[in-house]
């Protein structure tokens, strides 16, 4: 039996995990036979297996080795080995010597525009005009002295600005400049004022004060202006740096040719509402006392509670004038919101004074009252007089009530809203006027009759403060136009503005129409309205319509003789196609009114039957209620 150990240290072994290849070299030739000779069992070590067999090799007994034989063709070049790992990194070589700079290379394209907002450079410097005109710096001083007020100082001759009539300039402005010839030239104008001043705080420009100068004197280091007070806001603290700032009106020009009388009769503008009833237009005599402690020292006496007309409080009236006249009942009629008016009976020296109240205290009446303005003052025993007038009315022209807004938008301020296109009353150039008025009332057809005049400006608009009505603003209307059907725009030029409105204000908006250009004068006369609307009318002094609602009248019969028993049969003969026909209440306390163009005229034998069209009304008339026929 052949030795199996033996065999099996020749044999070349290939092992995969299930058997074990077997590789005999056989002497047969260059071939090798393979044979499946068993399962591996285990791996005692690198050159011995055990082996299960499943097929009996057979095997020879090796004899003597055989002489070498010639070396064999090289085989096939084996399948190359994996790579090894890799070697660890060698040192970093010496740095070599840098290379020259190479060319700038060509630029690049522009990049696209920052949507990132730059940095507000930083604001520069403030200006020092305002107001336009020629400027100078001063300081204000409070000294009311006419006297030189020394280098770089101005002042007033009065604390109260409204009353200044004077001031007094130095010849040098504030930075020691010598402005004589500037201050010179202020009167060089031909026109009367020649120039208007403004002076204001240079710290803050609301602090102002603005005059019309009348005449100036170069005195010695100092000038007089004689001034008349216009507007102004706040007063002035001593010492303060203010700017002075002039405006020259030019010299009047020529007067042109007068122009050739107009064809066209002008429309009468509407009756402004009625002032408060006041005491009367009476004027009582007295004798001015410069006892400043009630009561007045005798009959006959006025005396005030203050010898500075501007710081008077009280005003005490004796009930005896100095003609001996007992006015008891008389100034017990002075009421509240009057005004007492006292003026000299010798020169043009006066004082008014708003009334607050009125206290009988015996003998004579105590006046609680609020300074407006004077010019000059009294002497002892000057011979004076006492005029008592009523409350100033509204200002003339037709009204309606409004409510102020500050918006500014150009846009429908709203049911009984109005606004400017500036909260600055001085700025503003536009007004905003909603078709309602404060009562929820349409008047549109107002704002279109104030715009049907052809004068330029068409006419003045003041608003005024309901509760208040020393706060107004007052413009020049040029135009006025239907906006959007819901509001009306006014074009308007600032005239004058005292001080203030505030937001929600209830102010009234009047308007005074400047009519056409016409025949000069008119005609007034006294009828009685008859409600009857068929003609002829009733009686002589009669003017009946054909319809009971004013705005529908398309005839009015107007009676050949009025209410006084004149005879105006030629009168009425003259009234043409296109004249205005405007008849308004005479009573006392009634604006109501309304006002028509002719388009026909026909003398209907004892009265004359006029064809007319409807302009503008307000109210009714009461059957025999005392009227007025204009005509223009």
């Amino acid at each position: 039996m052949p030795n199996r150990h033996s065999a099996l240290t020749r044999i070349h072994t290939m092992v995969d995990t299930d058997h074990i290849y077997a590789n005999a070299a056989a002497r047969t030739g260059d071939t090798y036979a393979t044979e499946d000779v068993g399962k591996l069992l285990w791996q005692q070590d690198d050159d011995s297996f055990y082996i299960l067999l499943t097929t009996a090799p057979t095997f020879s007994t090796l004899g003597a080795a055989g002489l070498q034989g010639d070396t064999g063709d090289q085989g096939d070049t084996g399948v190359s080995g994996g790579a090894g790992a890799q070697g660890d990194t060698g040192d970093d070589g010496d740095t070599g010597v840098a290379g020259a700079q190479g060319g700038t290379g060509a630029d690049g394209d522009t990049g696209a525009d920052s949507t990132v907002q730059g940095d507000t450079g930083a604001d520069g410097d403030t200006g020092l005009g305002e107001f336009g005109g020629d400027s100078q710096s001063y300081n204000f001083s409070t000294t009311i002295t006419d006297a030189d007020p020394g280098s770089g100082n101005f002042r007033y001759n009065n604390a109260t600005p409204a009353s200044v009539t004077q001031l007094y300039i130095d010849d040098e402005n504030s930075d020691a400049v010598d402005i004589v010839a500037w201050l010179q030239t202020i009167d060089d104008s031909t026109n009367a004022p020649p120039a208007r001043l403004r002076i204001f705080e240079e710290a803050n420009s609301a602090n102002f004060a603005v005059f019309d100068v009348t005449s100036i004197t170069d005195l010695a280091g100092y000038f007089r202006f004689v001034v008349v007070h216009v507007d102004g806001n706040g007063t002035f603290a001593d010492t303060t740096p203010i700017v002075m700032t002039l405006a020259i009106i030019g010299d009047q020009g020529d007067q042109g040719d007068t122009g050739a009388d107009s064809t066209v009769q002008g429309d009468t503008g509407a009756d402004g509402d009625t002032g408060v009833a006041g005491s009367g237009g009476f004027e009582f005599k007295y004798l001015f006392s410069a006892n400043i402690v009630a009561p007045p020292d005798a009959a006959g006496d006025i005396e005030f509670n203050n010898a500075t007309l501007a710081s008077v409080t009280e005003v005490y009236v004796h009930d005896t004038d100095d003609d001996a006249n007992d006015l008891d009942l008389n100034l017990d009629e002075i009421g509240v919101g009057d005004q007492l008016m006292i003026r000299s009976q010798s020169d043009a020296d006066f004082v008014v004074y708003w009334v607050d109240s009125n206290t009988d205290s015996g003998t004579y009446h105590t006046f609680v009252v609020r300074y407006i303005n004077n010019s000059g003052g009294f002497a002892d025993n000057e011979a004076i007089s006492l005029t008592p007038s009523g409350r100033k009315g509204i200002f003339g022209g037709d009204s309606q009530p409004y409510v102020y807004s500050t918006i500014t938008t150009d846009a429908t301020p709203g049911d009984t809203f109005m606004r400017f296109n500036n909260t600055d009353l001085v700025l503003v150039t536009e007004m905003y006027a909603d078709f309602q008025n404060l009562y929820g009332v349409s008047v549109n057809d107002w704002h279109e009759a104030n715009i049907e005049g052809t004068n330029i400006p068409l006419g003045r608009m003041r608003i005024f403060a309901t509760r208040d009505p020393e706060r107004y603003a007052i413009y020049d209307v040029t135009a006025a136009v239907q906006v959007a059907s819901a509001y009306w725009r006014y074009t308007l030029v600032f005239v004058q503005r005292n001080p203030s409105l505030v937001d929600l204000d209830e102010v009234v908006m009047t308007f005074s129409q400047a009519g056409d250009q016409g025949k000069p004068g008119g005609y007034t006369f006294d009828y009685l309205f008859s409600t009857n609307t068929v003609a002829p009318p009733d009686a002589a002094g009669d003017i009946e319509f054909n319809n009971a609602t004013p705005a529908s009248v398309t005839s009015i019969f107007v009676h050949d003789t009025d209410s006084n028993g004149a005879d105006l049969d030629l009168v009425l003969d003259d009234i043409a196609v296109s004249d205005k026909l405007r008849i308004f209440s005479s009573l006392a306390q009634n604006n109501d009114f309304v006002a028509f163009s002719v388009d026909s005229n026909t003398d209907s034998g004892a009265y004359h039957t006029l064809g007319v069209t409807y302009l503008a009304g307000s109210g009714t008339f009461a059957d025999a209620e005392p009227i007025h026929l204009g005509i223009s």
